[in-house]
């Protein structure tokens, strides 16, 4: 179990920053909103709190919340694999189809189409005579959420089998295949299966059973979304019913009714308060709790995780700092004129505190917002004593870190 930051909800209800607040320094932070509480609701430090914002990817905090609360921390995503015709055992030919059969795994990527590559070989298929065929929802590596996603539904399937179909004949590969051959340390047989057929959809295909790619828990797909603030979370936000049902369950744990969300990822045009981002907060460290999940493996934590924590705020990331400041960030550069957002978690030593802090139309100033947003977090730490790292465990988990691939004869 790792050793993060913002352990449980129980443990942060013991900080103990005055209810008073405090004064900070304000100087350099023009153009910043901004919130500060305690968890148990004791308001430390406020601007503009009230007042709506775009929220840019902090948004992804409340799509992390809903999937916790509706799909449990330790809910994988199932791939099954089936075969349309028989299997020649002399040759290794299939003479039928390869049925894929998606459930929505939002984090499937050439290293887990290997390891379907590697089972297949070991039950003696060499190639297929027919098709790849599609059963969606069924995805393949990344796309940029909605603003690069390919508009169609059925082509867009089309394109996820294909790159399925590509992973499964080496010398097929892009370049970004041949890549991450290397860089995740593969040696050995790059095993080819081809396909004489085509990529093709069909939602009614049944064929036998033969093996189910299983993901790593959502916890860590969550946390890998939320590191680099993947827009293709919104796979995830989909299949929990889309940013109208995203709303309503933020505006329930949240209040008030600035609440706007038309994406699940945080593109487009969406409206919280500073105010609510923390209520947010509190609600996913409750939630997270209650499933026994430190927050530190939904969120990434400065100076521990890769990702935009470490590329916006280089000194939360280094000493004395790394390791107290767990949370999210925030960016658009063109919607509402520009906003870099920043929300989380901070260890002091007098407690932790859950902070927002926000530069509304940041516009071609994001650099100096991103110095402004980390500024004001090291002036609200050090106000209350400074801060209180936690020691860094195991690293960002990789696209195939705990998952496998099991018989489903």
């Amino acid at each position: 179990m790792r050793s993060l930051p913002v352990v449980a909800a129980t443990l942060l209800a013991t900080a103990s920053v005055s209810a008073a607040g405090i004064a900070l320094d304000e100087t350099g932070l023009e153009g910043l909103v901004w919130h500060a509480e305690t968890l148990d609701g004791k308001v430390v430090a406020f601007r503009r709190a009230d007042e709506p914002i775009n929220p840019a990817s902090l948004v992804k905090m409340a799509t992390t919340l809903l999937a916790l609360e509706r799909l449990g921390p330790d809910h994988r995503f199932e791939t099954h694999f089936e075969l349309s015709g028989p299997l020649d055992a002399e040759t290794g030919t299939v003479r039928g189809s390869l049925i894929v059969r998606g459930a929505g795994d939002p984090d499937f990527h050439w290293e887990n189409a290997w390891l379907v590559a590697a089972e297949l070989r070991t039950r003696g298929i060499q190639r297929f005579e027919g098709d790849v065929v599609v059963v969606p929802p069924f995805w393949f590596g990344w796309e940029g959420g909605a603003e690069r996603e390919i508009v169609d539904a059925d082509e867009r399937a089309i394109a996820m089998g294909e790159r399925l179909r590509v992973a499964l004949d080496p010398p097929r590969w892009p370049k970004e295949a041949a890549e991450t051959w290397v860089r995740s340390g593969r040696g050995g047989e790059k095993i080819a299966i081809p396909f004489a057929g085509r990529v093709r959809l069909d939602a009614s295909a049944r064929g036998t059973p033969l093996v189910a790619h299983v993901s790593k828990p959502l916890t860590a797909v969550l946390r890998r979304f939320n590191a680099y603030s993947n827009n293709d979370i919104e796979r995830i936000g989909d299949l929990l019913g889309g940013p109208q049902a995203l709303a309503r369950g933020t505006s329930e744990k949240v209040g008030g009714s600035a609440v706007r969300l038309e994406t699940t990822s945080g593109l487009g045009v969406n409206r919280m308060t500073s105010r609510q981002i923390v209520a947010l907060l509190r609600a996913l460290s409750t939630a997270a709790a209650q499933a026994r999940t430190p927050v530190g493996e939904l969120l990434p934590t400065a100076g521990c995780d890769p990702g935009t924590l470490a590329q916006f705020f280089p000194r939360l990331s280094t000493a004395p700092f790394a390791g107290s400041v767990t949370g999210k960030t925030g960016s658009l550069t063109l919607t509402d004129g520009g906003i870099a957002a920043f929300a989380g978690y901070a260890q002091t030593r007098q407690g932790t505190v859950l902070f927002s802090v926000a530069y509304p139309r940041a516009g071609r100033h994001m650099a100096e917002a991103r110095r402004a947003e980390e500024r004001f977090v090291v002036r609200l730490v050090e106000s209350l004593g400074g801060p209180q790292p936690d020691a860094c465990a195991t690293g960002l988990p990789a696209a195939d870190s705990d998952t496998r691939v099991v018989a489903e004869e």
